[in-house]
């Protein structure tokens, strides 16, 4: 399951990057940080700090300068239903509720999973369908 999880959230994050460095550009981070609120920017900038500053003998082994990188799962989802970006991805979806709800679904699988936590089969399974559905929504925009 974890693996499904993980490329559906790199997915969004590439997503969100070709998105926003579409349209803006060199400022593409400044409206990432519009669209996700001057607190949970901090939040950002802190998981940010602290994962620099945990392998200090070790190569860094993400891309560091990558803010997409420290953000969470709801955040990538923020950024795409933003008022300010939706147009860019809103060919993608019925409607905004729709990634909503998909996320919804794997939110709590991948934060349980991450923490070791048992999860009930159902869940797992809901999580499961709702990463294949989004992957086929991302590899789709890809070969477009």
């Amino acid at each position: 399951m974890w693996p499904l999880v993980e490329q559906t959230e790199i997915g969004l994050r590439r997503l969100v990057r070709v998105g926003f460095d579409s349209r803006w550009k060199q400022q593409a981070n400044d409206h990432i940080r519009r669209a996700i609120g001057e607190v949970a920017w901090a939040t950002v900038v802190g998981n940010h700090d602290k994962y620099a500053k945990s392998y200090p003998r070790s190569h860094q082994t993400v891309e560091v300068d990558e803010v997409l990188n420290f953000t969470y799962l709801g955040q990538l989802v923020q950024m795409v239903v933003w008022k300010g970006s939706w147009d860019l991805f809103k060919h993608l979806f019925r409607d905004k509720r729709e990634l909503e709800d998909m996320i919804r679904d794997i939110v709590p699988v991948r934060n349980d999973s991450s923490h070791f936590r048992s999860v009930p089969e159902h869940e797992l399974n809901r999580c499961r369908v709702r990463c294949v559905d989004l992957l086929t929504i991302l590899e789709r925009n890809q070969q477009i």
